[in-house]
């Protein structure tokens, strides 16, 4: 849809577009509630909760509190901290798959379908 409003207002060449951050409807669902916030508060829960849910799966898959400081000073973190974007997000939820593939692969499978 955010596609077809810019073919329409604008001739090919003429603004550059990257379409990579368009997210599924579902996604709303999630974000939602941060839209009756101030912007610097929704900011700052969605990278608290997000960061969180990524490093608590970080220390699930290893538990030993060194990956969990290197998790958090990668350059992809940091990145996503800057940006704001849902990477902590999709990594918690790659990585939970991770965790409960072996003892609940039905629950695996749901993260992956997130």
């Amino acid at each position: 849809m955010l596609a077809a409003a810019h073919n329409a207002n604008y001739r090919p060449g003429e603004c550059f577009y990257i379409p990579q951050y368009v997210y599924p409807p579902t996604f709303l669902l999630l974000i939602y509630p941060l839209g009756f916030m101030p912007y610097l508060t929704a900011f700052t829960a969605w990278m608290v909760a997000t960061l969180l849910l990524s490093l608590a799966t970080v220390y699930a898959i290893i538990s030993r509190p060194a990956t969990v400081i290197v998790a958090l000073t990668s350059a992809a973190a940091l990145k996503n901290i800057q940006h704001g974007h849902a990477g902590f997000v999709i990594a918690g939820l790659i990585g939970l798959s991770l965790v409960f593939l072996e003892r609940r692969p039905r629950l695996s499978g749901i993260f992956l379908a997130c």
